[in-house]
């Protein structure tokens, strides 16, 4: 019991303990932190919903009447700002399907997804083309945009879409995958492609173009492009830039570190808590046994509020990172904790704790918790991060 407490990820230390009674009002929900949502369109559901049926009744359906629960927002977090060391990018790996998969035909997440690039992806990036080219304007610009996470392969095909001869429309040939790249971990990154494009354009004999792509996999069966070949220069025209930066990482993570706190506060006339990440690892499985037991405690009534203040973040590090934004970040984070029990008796502890949070490459950075530092200096994942776990895509 006493390894589950620790467990929570705050490592406290009492400053003050006084009785008051705390008065609990209750605020507009907020979800906790999430990636932005991606404008891109979803693949078909593999069947489609039966609708309701028509019901005709003379006689009025009772409505329930709404119930009303309190909520709480993720708490505010002041970053310090502070140099911190980022590692040097590692390669990404060149892996098979066998491996990517286990076994080829295997029908895994990873697998699934390269299936969805050849069969739904492709055809509704063709359609997307043929929107852009309909006219140029802002908001095909920026629906163009949506779909190119760098500028280089997007700046060379943008031209090619408009012409004077009138309106062009595009039709998909063929998709090649030449390269499976994955991180160091496992998980797929990205592929190398070969894409062609027929373009039919009025009056003037059709155009066939094969463009060499490097696309990298987004939730909900999404790709986006990321950059092309240069076929003169003989190399890829982003090559291995970093794609992420200090100044991105101090911004992005202190609402992911807010929203892991909210996971574990409670208010008066509120819900019990559920575990945001249900992965088998070791710091996840202790994880969820101490929210059970805030839960146990907060259905019991031995809790009834619990949230944290005057909350600071500092980053100490920046590791296993890739070019295209993975790594995990290694923080320092310092706050009050604020525990209200059933008899009105009001605690408030300092505690500060190490913490890391692995960054998702994405087009929009995603940070996933996965592990915090004991009173003993211990880590709770026992040094296996296991982020061939926690790398996967959601949505």
């Amino acid at each position: 019991m006493e390894k589950l407490a620790r467990a929570l990820l705050v490592a406290v230390l009492v400053t003050a303990c006084a009785p008051a009674e705390r008065s609990a009002s209750a605020v507009e929900p907020a979800p906790a932190p999430s990636a932005p949502q991606s404008p891109l369109p979803t693949p078909p559901a593999s069947a489609a919903a039966e609708p309701a049926p028509s019901i005709e009744s003379a006689t009025p359906v009772p409505q329930p009447v709404p119930q009303t629960v309190a909520a709480l927002r993720p708490p505010s977090i002041r970053l310090i700002p502070a140099a911190f060391p980022l590692s040097k990018p590692q390669p990404l790996v060149e892996i098979s399907l066998a491996t990517l998969s286990g076994a080829i035909g295997t029908r895994t997440e990873q697998t699934a997804q390269l299936k969805q690039l050849d069969q739904w992806w492709w055809p509704e990036y063709v359609k997307l083309l043929n929107r852009v080219a309909s006219g140029d304007t802002p908001e095909m610009r920026s629906q163009f945009a949506q779909w190119h996470v760098g500028t280089a392969y997007g700046d060379r095909l943008r031209p090619w879409l408009y012409g004077p001869e009138g309106q062009r429309t595009f039709e998909a040939g063929g998709l090649v995958i030449d390269r499976i790249l994955g991180k160091p971990w496992g998980r797929l990154a990205m592929v190398e492609a070969r894409m062609t494009l027929i373009a039919h354009i009025p009056r003037v004999k059709d155009q066939v173009r094969v463009l060499r792509v490097r696309l990298i996999p987004q939730p909900q069966g999404s790709w986006y492009v990321l950059d092309a070949y240069d076929e003169a220069a003989r190399r890829w025209r982003a090559g291995d830039a970093p794609l992420y930066s200090i100044a991105a990482i101090e911004k992005d993570l202190p609402p992911y570190v807010g929203g892991y706190l909210w996971n574990e506060s409670y208010v008066r006339g509120g819900q019990k808590q559920y575990p945001i990440n249900y992965t088998e690892t070791r710091f996840w499985s202790a994880r969820r046994a101490a929210i059970e037991e805030l839960n146990a405690r907060f259905a019991g009534g031995a809790l009834v509020d619990r949230h944290f203040e005057d909350l600071t973040l500092q980053i100490l590090r920046f590791d296993d990172t890739t070019f295209l934004g993975d790594g995990v970040a290694t923080v320092r984070l310092a706050g009050t904790l604020v525990e209200v029990d059933g008899k009105g008796t009001k605690t408030s502890q300092r505690f500060t704790q190490h913490l890391k949070f692995y960054r998702q490459s994405s087009a929009f950075a995603v940070y996933y918790p996965v592990d915090a530092q004991e009173d003993d200096g211990s880590w709770d994942s026992g040094g296996d991060l296991a982020l061939g776990l926690v790398d996967r895509r959601y949505g």
